[in-house]
Parts: structure tokens; C-alpha cells; sequence
């Protein structure tokens, strides 16, 4: 998907933040512009025993200068 959308537009994609750390984000990360955390979603409104994974959005274009890390904001 990263390899496609990027080249359509700018894309974000939301992501687990343990991703960038593998080795398969590796070919990827080339084209990241921004990673923006937003910490631990519970998916599934009102679950009581819900899951919670640590967040990040990551945004990807064909033309990346570097990235720029965003802090969580809430």
C-alpha cells in the first residue's frame, strides 16, 4: 500500500508504533515525512476486557526530506 499511495499523494497511514522499529518498515521508511504518536487506542468502544496498542500515524510521500516526529498532543 505505502508503495502505491505515495506515489498518488501524500498518504497517511495509521499504523502500530512498534512498526518502525522491524526490519520490514526498513525499505519504507525512506519515504516517511512525519510519524505522529497518539499513544493507545482501544479499538472497540465500550469492551470491557478491549485491547490497547500504542499508536502512531505515519505520513508517506515519493519526495521525503527526513522525518519529523511529532509529539502526542493529548
Amino acid at each position: 500500500m505505502i508503495m502505491h499511495f505515495k506515489d498518488l499523494a501524500p498518504t497517511w497511514l495509521l499504523f502500530d508504533a512498534d512498526w518502525m522499529h522491524t526490519k520490514q518498515a526498513i525499505p519504507y521508511l525512506k519515504y516517511c515525512t512525519d510519524i505522529v504518536s497518539v499513544g493507545r487506542l482501544i479499538w472497540i468502544e465500550g469492551t470491557k476486557t478491549s485491547g490497547k496498542d500504542n499508536c502512531v500515524w505515519f505520513r508517506f510521500d515519493r519526495k521525503s526530506d527526513g522525518i519529523t516526529f511529532h509529539p502526542k498532543l493529548f
